[in-house]
């Protein structure tokens, strides 16, 4: 045989095979599986379980009718159905919003099949629901509003015109708004477009949870198209129970539209007993046969036995007397798990610390080269370096930072952060344990957040005062060191060897910047920065100017030191003369607090009838409105600017 009549014989055996495997394609394809849409769910009367579900127009006949066979598994497991039946038609409970693009894109035939689609299902469903029509291109707009009237929706598709951008997004909200002032019932969005959102104020995530909140379903019908975003269009269609469907071309939406009215009056009830799993939500799948072909949905619920034992907690139930250590123990384990979790979380937002980290926080890490590793303290590590990862992303860091070398505490900023969280949550669960009283632990934690920031600011407060009282000396030290002919560097050293905290230390970091080649008037400028010092302010605007132009150096300091003396002694005439008002200030702010705790341990009752009538309030309320007036009005008073 030539090797042309090879060629001719190995076609000939393809084209065989391929006809031969026709049939088993086209069986494959009229069996695959098609969507049903779960219109809604019952769970009032859990664990019965009613499910409304809508059957794809495939498996209808031409009136809508079928007899399908329905199987449901829960979580995995078949369940057991109680029964299934066909919804009246007649008494349909849906309402039905056509939402239609009307953008630039779908000007000539694509609007022309889709305003005949749209006449076709007005027609097929006649009067048995009310239908709303709302049309979009750069803005939604609600065409026609709900009726059962066929000719007044008519009307409102003859009246589209294509124009502008799309709006998907919007209409869908302005749909939800719509739909969530219907009555009780089956909610059902029909979307069409081909393309995707440009005009939108809302996104993807707002869209959704609108849909969601108004119990609505929907239905996508995609017209393939460049800028169509079909994955869009199927998010929206999943995450509200609905399913989505494309077209290459517009001439078959007629035919998908007649079968939308079909389905809509081919809604089966099928309820099923649960077997109540131990889970915060129930998946459920539902599969449907029908004529030979086969739909399946699935979709999720929250566990109607969870939401039970939320509103049984408050019930004020008699708890048994084994009850309190169990509860504890509970709680315990809830809380352990929590913050293993939480620790598991920041872990793993972990990279690998830096040279320039190190080198910042060397004094806190020298120790660790030379020492055996330890498992638990690596781990406390781990999760200090979790923790100033995240607060560095949020911006927390250098403020913490700033307060921390104000103060002259010797702790990272993701140290700090570590601890004050810890604490926080430490206390406000032992105060819950021990009180069983909410607002207690809420108070308890305010404080606990509040606390240590206050605290660390009075700290950080009385080391720049103590600053400033050493600054005259300090500067006279330096003074007389530059006369005996040091220089400004080894004048600095003296006050490092001879000083006394807190001046000899922020000295000593000076010291140690200029070694390193900082200029010395950028690190004392860190020094006043850090204290937050306008006396030591001046000082380093001295240095810097007699650094540029020249000068007796030791001079300017002295009659600086004898200046900062001298504000000083006026400072502490002004503390004295405005102390009895700072003190009467105190005294009335704490007094009414007193007084009126005092009244609620004497008699809580008559604290209670004075605050629960609305006399009563409306006294309180003023009185701490007068309050907060006139101690704004002392501290004004008794502040004095010099």
């Amino acid at each position: 045989m030539t090797m042309q009549g090879l060629r001719h014989t190995s076609v000939a055996l393809l084209l065989v095979g391929a006809l031969a495997t026709l049939p088993v394609l086209t069986a494959s394809a009229d069996q695959a599986g098609l969507d049903l849409s779960v219109h809604g769910i019952d769970a009032d009367s859990y664990p019965l379980v009613t499910l409304e579900i809508g059957l794809p127009a495939e498996m209808l006949d031409r009136e809508g009718l079928a007899h399908p066979e329905f199987e449901v598994t829960e979580n995995g497991e078949a369940v057991w159905l109680a029964r299934s039946s066909r919804l009246d038609p007649e008494a349909s409970d849906v309402n039905i919003v056509l939402v239609m693009d009307t953008s630039r894109s779908m000007k000539g035939r694509p609007l022309e099949d889709a305003q005949q689609a749209a006449r076709t299902f007005c027609a097929d469903m006649g009067g048995r629901a009310p239908v709303a029509l709302v049309a979009f291109s750069s803005e939604p707009e609600v065409v026609v509003p709900f009726t059962r009237d066929r000719d007044s929706l008519l009307r409102g598709v003859e009246s589209l015109t294509a124009h502008g951008g799309t709006a998907v997004y919007d209409a869908l909200v302005t749909s939800a708004r719509i739909l969530s002032v219907t009555r009780e019932g089956r909610r059902v969005v029909v979307l069409l477009s081909d393309g995707g959102d440009t005009s939108s104020v809302r996104n993807l995530d707002m869209t959704v949870r609108a849909l969601q909140d108004a119990n609505a379903v929907v239905l996508s019908v995609a017209l393939r198209s460049p800028d169509l975003n079909e994955s869009a269009l199927g998010t929206l269609a999943s995450r509200t129970r609905g399913r989505s469907v494309s077209f290459a071309d517009s001439g078959g939406l007629s035919d998908y539209y007649a079968g939308l009215a079909r389905e809509f009056s081919s809604v089966y009830s099928v309820t099923y007993r649960s077997s109540e799993p131990h889970t915060k939500d129930i998946e459920v799948d539902i599969r449907a046969e029908a004529g030979g072909r086969h739909a399946t949905a699935a979709t999720v619920f929250p566990n109607p036995a969870y939401l039970q034992a939320v509103e049984w907690a408050g019930t004020g139930l008699s708890v048994p007397a084994a009850a309190p250590a169990y509860l504890v123990g509970s709680v315990s384990l809830a809380f352990g798990s929590v913050v293993i979790l939480a620790f598991a979380g920041l872990l793993s937002l972990l990279g690998r610390r830096g040279r320039l980290d190190q080198l910042r926080y060397y004094d806190q890490l020298h120790g660790e080269t030379g020492a055996p590793r330890d498992p638990e303290r690596d781990l406390c590590a781990r999760v200090v370096e979790a923790v100033g990862a995240v607060a560095g992303r949020r911006g927390f860091t250098q403020p913490i930072a700033q307060k921390l070398e104000r103060a002259g505490v010797s702790l990272r900023p993701a140290e700090y952060i570590t601890a004050h969280i810890t604490t926080v949550v430490l206390l406000g669960w032992v105060v819950q344990m021990l009180s069983g009283d909410l607002t207690l632990s809420l108070v308890t934690i305010v404080l606990a957040s509040v606390g240590p920031l206050a605290l660390l600011d009075g700290k950080g407060r009385r080391r720049t005062a103590a600053f400033d009282a050493q600054l005259p000396d300090v500067l006279n030290l330096v003074a007389g060191g530059l006369r005996t002919g040091w220089g400004l560097q080894q004048a600095l050293e003296l006050v490092v060897n001879e000083g006394r905290p807190p001046a000899s230390v922020e000295f000593k970091r000076v010291q140690i910047e200029t070694r390193l080649g900082v200029p010395v008037e950028q690190s004392l400028q860190g020094v006043a920065d850090r204290l937050g010092s306008r006396q030591f302010a001046w000082v380093v605007v001295a240095v810097a100017i007699q650094r540029e132009v020249g000068g007796n150096l030791a001079e300017v300091l002295d009659n600086v030191a004898r200046s900062v003396r001298d504000r000083e002694a006026l400072e502490r005439q002004v503390e004295a003369l405005t102390a009895e008002g700072k003190l009467s200030a105190i005294i009335l702010t704490v007094l009414p607090f007193a007084v009126a705790g005092g009244l609620w341990l004497m008699s809580p009752t008559y604290m209670m009838t004075a605050i629960g009538s609305p006399l009563g309030a409306a006294m309180f309320t003023s009185a701490g409105l007068l309050l907060f007036v006139g101690v704004m009005w002392l501290r004004r008073v008794s502040r004095i600017e010099y």
